[in-house]
């Protein structure tokens, strides 16, 4: 078996409903809420895999965790929250919003297009730390379709009264590259390329942080 780590420089945001058109995508956190004060606010993220070389062809995925590094919970310990696979993929970074995907083209739904089918939770921590989420079907329906890693974050339950937000590093986050959103993929090879994928490193770093 051999894992890859994927912990890009480039691609989440958050989609504000309370500020539909306004972008945040240079922020250096991901902010959620499920408060009915501040709306409801989601997360995109997307994680770049070329298929086939970040990943060799022919691999048989066994795990994929997306995780993220929570550092301020605000009423909102014990909450639930999906990682949904986001269906459309051709969303920019620097202007999407709760309206659109990017510049003059709106979601089909506002808050981002998205399928529960293979969607994913996790707990949100009392205390800073990382939330795990277990994506293995959303990255085999990547690899199959040879697209990038797409997920979508919102709370199980939204329109809750009060405020409830919590904060995630995001990829801009420059003080420590380590707390970066990052995907973590462990794969098997067919016995008969074992020995030609011999070369490759056990472990991938889009970003070059090890």
């Amino acid at each position: 078996m051999a894992t890859a780590t994927f912990q890009p420089s480039g691609k989440d945001t958050n989609i504000r409903e309370n500020v539909p058109t306004t972008n945040y995508g240079s922020d250096t956190d991901l902010l959620m809420s499920a408060g009915d004060s501040a709306g409801r606010i989601r997360v995109p993220l997307e994680f770049p895999i070329v298929w086939g070389t970040d990943i060799p062809a022919g691999a048989t995925l066994i795990a994929a965790t997306l995780s993220l590094y929570i550092y301020q919970i605000v009423s909102s310990a014990g909450e639930t929250i999906f990682a949904y696979r986001l269906t459309r993929t051709d969303w920019v970074e620097l202007e999407s919003t709760w309206n659109i995907y990017k510049t003059g083209s709106n979601w089909t739904a506002a808050g981002g297009d998205y399928t529960t089918d293979d969607g994913a939770s996790a707990v949100v921590p009392a205390d800073p730390a990382w939330m795990d989420w277990d994506i293995l079907a959303q990255a085999q329906y990547a690899q199959t379709n040879t697209v990038n890693v797409e997920a979508l974050l919102r709370h199980q339950t939204e329109f809750q009264a009060g405020s409830k937000y919590i904060r995630f590093r995001s990829n801009n986050y420059t003080t420590d590259l380590t707390l970066r959103p990052k995907l973590v993929v462990t794969y098997s090879l067919p016995a008969t390329t074992q020995g030609k994928s011999a070369f490759m490193p056990a472990k991938l770093m889009r970003a070059g942080v090890l």
